[in-house]
């Protein structure tokens, strides 16, 4: 992990946790070494392989080989601002509605500069949001209609923390969420992009499948799209 910079999962399409519009881990990848069955260790990018390396940036995981190194585009440091949400709810006819707001927010969150993923668990919504080169003033500009809707639903049985975190890049940022973290294991998950005009026009119904399935979810800084799983 470089200091300037913030790597999404490869291989594999992963669209999650981008702190800003430039920052997409595949769109960012120049050059892949990779391990083929047959033993042949290549060297792809757009010029060379291109096929492979294209496939090696979306295929999903370890489809094509083992992958030794990947060559990635950076950018300059920034400062990162992360807003972390989380709600319990006693009122289980609450989270389809709370969710389906949420969604109805991620518009506008996306357009002001946030991006990140969450999950429904059980009686619970939370999620973790990042956005880059925003000042602590516009963090709370920007989540401050989020909060008083959420505050008007306590009668309703839902209790929500909030936190708010400045850090000066996005790796003192990544240091402070995953220092010393090691996930390992054996997921089966599927992935859907929706039409952002889906997630603004049809939002509870959307938030209803989600509830049901106790879905994670993931937004990103894309004009026409985001992402759920």
């Amino acid at each position: 992990m470089s200091p300037s910079y913030g790597l999404g999962k490869i291989p594999g399409h992963c669209l999650v946790h981008k702190v800003n519009r430039q920052i997409e881990g595949v769109d960012n990848a120049l050059e892949i070494s990779v391990i083929l069955s047959t033993g042949q260790l290549l060297t792809v990018n757009k010029y060379r392989g291109s096929d492979l390396f294209w496939a090696l940036r979306g295929g999903g995981g370890s489809t094509y080989g083992i992958v030794t190194s990947v060559t990635c585009r950076t950018y300059p440091s920034v400062p990162a601002q992360l807003y972390m949400y989380q709600a319990n709810i006693t009122n289980s006819s609450v989270l389809p509605e709370l969710v389906g707001e949420l969604l109805h927010y991620q518009t506008q969150f996306t357009d002001e500069g946030w991006g990140g993923s969450g999950s429904i668990s059980g009686q619970q919504l939370s999620f973790l949001y990042v956005a880059s080169n925003m000042t602590n003033e516009t963090a709370v500009a920007t989540t401050q209609a989020w909060h008083n809707y959420t505050a008007s639903l306590v009668p309703f049985g839902v209790v929500s923390v909030e936190q708010a975190y400045y850090s000066p890049s996005w790796y003192e940022l990544y240091q402070v969420l995953y220092n010393g973290i090691q996930y390992y294991g054996n997921v089966m998950i599927t992935s859907r992009l929706l039409l952002r005009d889906t997630i603004a026009n049809n939002y509870a119904d959307v938030a209803e499948v989600l509830v049901n399935c106790s879905a994670i979810f993931k937004y990103v800084l894309h004009p026409s799209f985001t992402c759920t799983g």
